[in-house]
């Protein structure tokens, strides 16, 4: 079970290739906006909340993901102790995070 919103976890979902990413990317973002600071949890440690969410990215996923993002989205950047104390929050924010897409659109 998530420890994000106390609801029944959701079923795994593995990520095998960038094209699979790409194809559930709506019900990636869902978990991450339905679980409780899920959207800040995402942008502190993006894998561990996606773990949390039960979406396992393969290896190479990451490093596509990574590549794509400029290097620096799965870069550890020391906020354990920040994300474990938002995960353990229960207060309101007065400012609302939405994630819309992991992956940057290209304009039309």
């Amino acid at each position: 079970m998530s420890e994000h919103s106390g609801q029944t976890a959701f079923p795994r979902l593995t990520i095998s290739t960038f094209d699979e990413l790409c194809h559930a990317e709506s019900e990636i973002v869902k978990r991450i906006n339905s679980s409780r600071n899920g959207p800040r949890l995402f942008l502190m440690n993006p894998q561990r909340l996606l773990n949390d969410v039960e979406v396992v990215l393969q290896p190479a996923v990451i490093e596509e993901w990574n590549r794509i993002a400029g290097d620096n989205l799965f870069r550890p950047n020391g906020l354990e102790a920040a994300y474990d104390a938002v995960l353990k929050s229960h207060g309101s924010s007065h400012v609302s995070v939405r994630i819309k897409h992991l992956v940057k659109r290209e304009a039309s």
